[in-house]
């Protein structure tokens, strides 16, 4: 019921997050990087790059639930339930947009 207004909210959420944490998100879903080759990159310990991908995961996933809420015009409190079953799905489409960004910019 909610699958389009939750993609357009994803994107936008994608859009807003900074260059880097795209690029760790990138690296993690599309390529298959763990933390130490993320690491490696960047030149920091794991435990950095660990708390670096697990922010950027919850600044996707905490923008995406307030773009549905604007977008549906319903209070945060109550999308819960929509996102949680949501995204249990979107391993697919996040690493689809990830790659799109990647060579839009």
């Amino acid at each position: 019921r909610y699958r389009n207004e939750y993609k357009q909210a994803f994107e936008a959420a994608t859009a807003q997050l900074s260059a880097r944490e795209r690029a760790l998100l990138r690296q993690q879903f599309l390529l298959g990087m763990n933390v130490d080759e993320i690491g490696a990159v960047y030149q920091v310990h794991r435990a950095t790059t660990a708390r670096w991908v697990q922010s950027a995961r919850e600044t996707l996933f905490a923008n995406a639930r307030l773009e549905l809420a604007h977008r549906l015009g319903i209070a945060r409190a109550e999308i819960q339930d929509i996102v949680r079953m949501i995204e249990s799905q979107l391993g697919v489409s996040l690493s689809r947009l990830l790659s799109t960004r990647s060579r839009s910019g």
